[in-house]
């Protein structure tokens, strides 16, 4: 998904910072699962970068 997308769904209902820190947690649980399967560098930085977005949303919006 790209940042545009994130940002428009995060805008049609914004998650409280508890909802935001959790959805964090399930995506770097992904990441350390797909980086212990020795997944695609790509694969895990997009994560990265999903993660990062999530937990900024509450600073930019």
């Amino acid at each position: 998904m790209e940042s545009a997308e994130l940002t428009y769904l995060l805008e049609l209902e914004p998650l409280t910072a508890e909802q935001r820190l959790g959805i964090a947690q399930g995506v770097t649980q992904l990441r350390d699962r797909a980086a212990e399967r020795q997944a695609a560098p790509e694969l895990l930085d997009y994560l990265t970068r999903v993660r990062e977005f999530i937990l900024t949303q509450g600073v930019n919006l």
